[in-house]
């Protein structure tokens, strides 16, 4: 029954602007589905079980009292339904909450067969009459010559190493005044 709520949410931790690669760094996302699901005492989703809502703190509490997680390196573990745990390759415990999405129906690569009722073409009776007919000669055309294609010269350096020449003594002359 909310008005006006963003649906999706996320805080840009960094930007990094290389010379051959660019990355941004994106930490703390949210998104809120359209689609609302009711939760109630002691339903069970996934591994949780005995969910309870406090209604005064506004929090949700899901409980796993019967399901171990274990977090070993490199590994994922299922939560519930699409959220997962994923396990970094390190020595040290690291693990982010994941939930893995297929967009659209059709894994790339793959083309869709259509699915239909062939419908069955009806016999075609052809009766084929020889027929002499005269060969007709036909003029052969020449083909006009070919004109040859003029190759690009390539441009000699000329005035562009005068510019940088010149733009790196007005940077050097700037340097040394700033010196002074």
């Amino acid at each position: 029954g909310e008005t006006d709520v963003p649906m999706f949410v996320t805080y840009v931790d960094s930007v990094f602007a290389g010379a051959t690669t660019d990355m941004v760094q994106f930490r703390f996302t949210w998104v809120i589905s359209s689609d609302v699901t009711q939760i109630r005492s002691a339903d069970t989703y996934g591994v949780f079980k005995d969910a309870s809502v406090n209604t005064v703190t506004r929090t949700l509490s899901l409980k796993n009292t019967d399901t171990e997680i274990s977090l070993t390196r490199d590994s994922t573990q299922d939560l519930m339904g699409n959220l997962k745990f994923r396990t970094a390759d390190s020595n040290e415990l690291r693990f982010y909450p994941k939930v893995d999405y297929q967009i659209g129906e059709v894994e790339p690569g793959l083309t869709p067969t259509p699915i239909g009722t062939p419908t069955p073409t009806p016999p075609v009776n052809v009766t084929v009459t020889p027929t002499a007919t005269p060969p007709v000669e036909t003029p052969v055309e020449t083909p006009p010559p070919a004109t040859p294609t003029p190759t690009p010269t390539p441009e000699t350096p000329g005035f562009t190493a005068v510019f940088a020449i010149a733009g790196m003594i007005a940077v050097a002359y700037l340097v040394l005044r700033q010196r002074k």
